[in-house]
């Protein structure tokens, strides 16, 4: 029955279409008047002048098309699996105000960007498979891409077990599954072997060498300025999660198991990547985008359906926050 209480958002296309217009604006303005910073990462295959491409033109170009893609990966699952309404415009405006207002991650194609592609794509493969009971081939093809980005970029390793967490909340974590995960990682490793060895990857003198991933405690009093700054623009958004988390604990309750269950998976990812920035912020920036991702989604969710005006003010308030933080630091 039609609640005439609940205030309507745009949801057709044309709302989609103007949110990542404005992005595009957005990413322009930043190139143009900032000067966007590659985040440093460290992987066992180097792509040379690795500074100087990712800040091109034309890696700028390829930043905004995987950003758009990004945002087609993320309101397809949020709309195709039930975490928000279907064609609902919040999962594309809630990551590309994220994305976008800091120009680090909006204006330069990061390592981390590329890694969200990859993240999301294993995320929607994740739910199409929730309890089947044969899906080893699926859990072949998402280690393999998972393991092949981890070459570029070692911390990426780390969520090759989060997958495994997700297969277990998708009831489809088995011997069987586990072990495809398993020669999927083995296989990148012979293949990335035998590369070395007729010559068409260079041999590392030590593939670990210079990796800034460590136990050590994260010295974050000589943060450069950009990664202070990317500090602080992260803290509404885990400030806001935290809040609509208490809010909706109730509430997630009266879901579907199986959205449950998918609501589980993504805070399991927006958690432990929120932890890997803390360890690491030097890798902050790398981090980020998945981090985006997945705060899109929950925050999508919770303004999915606007009953009081506080509400709809407070979803006003974020939006404004992320665009005065845009302008400070483009000016």
């Amino acid at each position: 029955m039609y609640d005439s209480r609940i205030i309507r958002i745009p949801t057709d296309a044309a709302s989609h279409l103007v949110c990542i217009t404005a992005a595009i604006v957005m990413i322009a303005i930043a190139v143009f008047l900032k000067s966007p910073e590659v985040a440093p990462y460290n992987g066992i295959i180097q792509i040379p002048s690795v500074s100087e491409w990712l800040s091109s033109p034309i890696a700028i170009i390829i930043n905004t098309v995987a950003i758009i893609s990004l945002v087609l990966l993320i309101s397809t699952i949020t709309n195709r699996f039930g975490l928000t309404s279907s064609y609902s415009v919040l999962p594309t405006m809630f990551f590309l105000i994220l994305q976008c207002s800091n120009p680090m991650t909006g204006g330069l194609l990061q390592i981390g960007t590329i890694a969200a592609i990859a993240i999301m794509l294993c995320t929607n493969t994740l739910f199409e498979n929730y309890q089947k009971p044969r899906i080893e081939r699926s859990v072949f093809m998402m280690t393999l891409l998972l393991a092949t980005v981890s070459l570029f970029w070692y911390e990426f390793l780390l969520y090759i077990p989060i997958m495994w967490i997700g297969l277990a909340q998708m009831h489809t974590l088995k011997i069987k599954t586990l072990f495809a995960s398993l020669i999927a990682i083995a296989t990148i490793a012979w293949i990335y072997t035998g590369a070395v060895y007729i010559d068409l990857l260079p041999t590392p003198i030590n593939p670990f060498h210079g990796t800034e991933f460590n136990i050590n405690i994260p010295d974050y009093a000589n943060l450069p300025s950009t990664t202070i700054f990317t500090i602080i623009s992260t803290i509404p958004a885990i400030t806001i999660l935290f809040v609509l988390k208490l809010s909706t604990l109730y509430s997630e309750m009266q879901d579907k198991i199986s959205v449950r269950n998918y609501n589980m998976y993504i805070n399991t990812v927006a958690f432990l990547t929120f932890i890997f920035m803390i360890i690491n912020p030097s890798q902050i920036l790398n981090f980020l985008p998945i981090f985006n991702c997945v705060a899109a989604i929950e925050a999508a969710r919770y303004f999915n359906t606007i009953r009081t005006k506080s509400k709809l003010r407070f979803l006003y308030f974020i939006t404004a926050i992320y665009l005065v933080l845009y302008i400070i630091w483009i000016l």
